[in-house]
């Protein structure tokens, strides 16, 4: 299913009746901001040296006609949300779906429903393994000599900063109990214990 415009919203879903919460207030945006620059920085560089240093590709890593720089790049986004898609709970083809949201140029994955904080953050992992670790992977074992690989898992691990960001937010803050959806574009989270139950949860370490 792909849908055009912002993240779709689930019209059943009533946060406030079955303790769900929202996740924009656990930690102040400036925090957010700093983490993220610093873990795009560090994965950036790190892919870089990477090819530079252990592949044949070396210091061409990034000298890419303009034209198929471009190409690439918007493939590798498209393919990096494909992952994300594949990633979500199969069978659940209705709830699930690619989005276009042309006034801000993006891609993205949805899935609507909750889903358990460990299976979120493989969703949120897999594309950086498959497109950033496994070519470099590739590369170092088998001696590849492909800028345009080394384009595709520099680029898309820098693309990747916001997913890396998610994962270590939930891994840092929720326990294997919690469920996490987005519902709208707004990231909602509660403890699976106490799931169908108006209880409020308050906060969990």
């Amino acid at each position: 299913m792909v849908t055009f415009g912002p993240v779709p919203i689930d019209e059943n879903f009533q946060p406030l009746l079955f303790g769900w919460r929202d996740f924009a207030y656990i930690e102040s945006a400036t925090r957010v901001r700093v983490e993220k620059f610093a873990i795009g920085l560090v994965v950036f560089l790190g892919l870089w040296a990477a090819w530079k240093l252990a592949t044949p590709t070396k210091v061409q890593v990034l000298i890419l006609p303009l034209w198929k720089g471009l190409l690439l790049f918007a493939g590798t986004l498209i393919v990096h949300e494909l992952v994300h898609l594949f990633s979500y709970p199969l069978g659940q083809q209705r709830r699930r779906g690619l989005g276009i949201w042309m006034q801000r140029a993006a891609a993205y994955a949805y899935y609507l429903g909750p889903i358990s904080r460990n299976r979120m953050v493989v969703v949120l992992l897999m594309p950086f393994a498959v497109l950033s670790l496994l070519p470099l992977i590739a590369a170092m074992m088998f001696g590849i000599d492909t800028p345009a690989l080394a384009f595709v898992s520099i680029w898309n691990g820098a693309a990747a900063t916001i997913d890396l960001h998610f994962a270590l937010t939930f891994l840092r803050h929720f326990d294997r109990h919690t469920e996490i959806r987005n519902d709208g574009g707004v990231v909602w989270w509660r403890s699976a214990r106490i799931a169908n139950s108006s209880i409020d949860i308050g906060w969990r370490d």
